[in-house]
């Protein structure tokens, strides 16, 4: 299932192949990539908070103290959710409660249950969206088997890039929890990005309309094609949501490569 354009998918390849090649045996060289890399995931996490609290991020919002807690501790759930994503992310065992245990970490302030989230008891926010209360563990299922069937297919840079855009996609398209889905899309996403070796993808909260707009049109696209039983390939709109986060992989290749030149 091709969802990046043969253009950008080479030109990914290249870089990707420039830093898991020879050269990469290289101390300095390992050094230098680990240190941008952090300083690249940093930056991901702080925007992946900021995308979603855009009034909370802004300058003169921020010198307020209250607020700078709140965006401070946003922040902090996200890191440590990554944490534990990593350091519990197994190809071969992932699982629902996996994506579950992530969504709590992500934002425990609102789960009875710390260590593990509840699914959404309300209609997701997406227009046309199928996963009502009654359909997520269903949805679920079907999204968690699909992704493990492309964890076990996957043979090129592209594919397994593919798959982590298709994590992002679909996680958000479900919506299961209350709150906190594109966040816990985003670090999903993110963490199975860092397991292949890539860079993290930034999305600036000042791209929050075009990211958020791409969203809703590939939902749209996914239940147009859905409706008329395509089964097999990607919606138009479905594609673009996938070249947009591609192009963002790319671009965060191209930081790693600059600094390292």
């Amino acid at each position: 299932m091709e969802c990046i354009p043969k253009g950008l998918a080479n030109e990914i390849t290249d870089k990707y192949n420039l830093l898991v090649g020879p050269k990469c045996n290289d101390y300095s060289f390992l050094v230098s990539k680990k240190r941008i890399i952090k300083m690249i995931k940093t930056n991901a996490e702080c925007n992946s908070y900021s995308i979603e609290h855009p009034s909370l991020s802004m300058i003169s919002e921020i010198s307020e103290p209250k607020k700078r807690k709140l965006v401070k501790q946003g922040v902090k759930n996200l890191q440590d959710a990554f944490r534990w994503g990593e350091a519990h992310f197994n190809f071969d065992s992932f699982g629902e409660e996996y994506v579950r245990k992530l969504a709590a970490r992500v934002e425990p302030e609102i789960h009875s249950n710390k260590d593990i989230a509840d699914y959404s008891h309300i209609v997701a926010r997406f227009d046309r969206t199928t996963a009502y209360p009654e359909k997520i563990r269903e949805e679920m299922f079907n999204f968690v088997n699909e992704l493990k069937k492309h964890f076990q297919s996957n043979n090129t840079p592209i594919e397994r890039m593919g798959s982590t855009l298709y994590a992002h996609f679909n996680l958000v398209r479900i919506h299961p929890f209350y709150d906190g889905n594109g966040r816990t899309a985003r670090i999903l996403q993110n963490i199975i990005l860092d397991k292949y070796n890539f860079p993290l993808p930034i999305i600036e909260s000042g791209e929050r309309y075009t990211y958020n707009n791409l969203i809703k049109q590939a939902v749209e696209g996914y239940y147009d094609r859905k409706s008329e039983k395509l089964m097999n390939g990607l919606s138009n709109e479905e594609k673009n949501f996938y070249t947009y986060l591609a192009g963002k992989v790319n671009s965060s290749l191209d930081k790693v490569l600059e600094n390292l030149c």
